[in-house]
């Protein structure tokens, strides 16, 4: 069994959740987990082939490690996501400025990953493509202390803070990783694909409850650096 500790994984999220107003939430999520590679049996692969050769009499002449060898892995992991800071926009100002400048996010994400796996050498290995799915819950609040200046920000009451919560099914893909014996780095995407979001927005002088848009967008543009323990 192989595990391994995403201990420097860093993803920029921009979340777009329109609670029925058009909200924009632009993080930087620091990422912290543990993978388990090879779920399905295939850790033998991963140390790549070694060819006996012989000559013509039948006797011994060596062993040939072969850097060729490509293979299709499997790994299974968990990460916990976490943000100090974040601006949060509306789309219906007329305005650039944010109308939450900080609060707290954090999450957690499960997932299954597929990587086409290239064996260069006994230490070395590269990743050309890896896709994962997963699910992903984020919560997020937003202090609504913003620069953005309108009469309406105090009439939805954002001056008071709110929360919002998204739960998503993802899809990430991965291009270009590198695998030494002990750390992995990948360039990775994470596109949302189905998810449902709340919020704790209650504005004053509207009746009724925020509605929440159908379909929130998510995107998130990270490095994945896993080391091994």
């Amino acid at each position: 069994m192989e595990v391994r500790s995403n201990a420097a994984g860093h993803r920029r999220a921009f979340l777009r959740c329109s609670q029925g107003f058009g909200h924009e939430e632009s993080r930087t999520l620091i990422t912290l987990g543990i993978e388990r590679k090879s779920i399905f049996g295939t850790p033998a692969l991963r140390d790549g082939i070694f060819v006996n050769h012989y000559d013509y009499s039948g006797n011994y002449r060596g062993t040939e490690y072969t850097p060729i060898y490509n293979f299709v892995d499997f790994d299974f992991g968990a990460d916990v996501l976490i943000d100090p800071t974040g601006k949060t926009y509306a789309h219906w100002l007329d305005t650039d400025e944010p109308i939450s400048s900080g609060g707290l996010s954090a999450g957690a994400s499960a997932y299954i990953r597929m990587s086409w796996q290239f064996i260069l050498s006994p230490k070395l290995r590269f990743t050309p493509f890896s896709v994962a799915i997963g699910g992903q819950y984020l919560h997020i609040k937003n202090n609504g202390d913003g620069s953005a200046q309108s009469p309406l920000l105090k009439d939805f009451n954002y001056d008071q803070g709110w929360n919002e919560n998204l739960s998503t099914l993802y899809l990430s893909v991965g291009t270009l990783g590198i695998e030494t014996g002990s750390l992995s780095i990948t360039p990775e995407v994470r596109v949302l694909t189905l998810s449902a979001a709340s919020t704790s927005l209650k504005p004053a002088r509207i009746i009724g409850d925020v509605q929440k848009e159908s379909n929130p967008t998510l995107i998130s543009v990270g490095v994945k650096v896993l080391k091994k323990f």
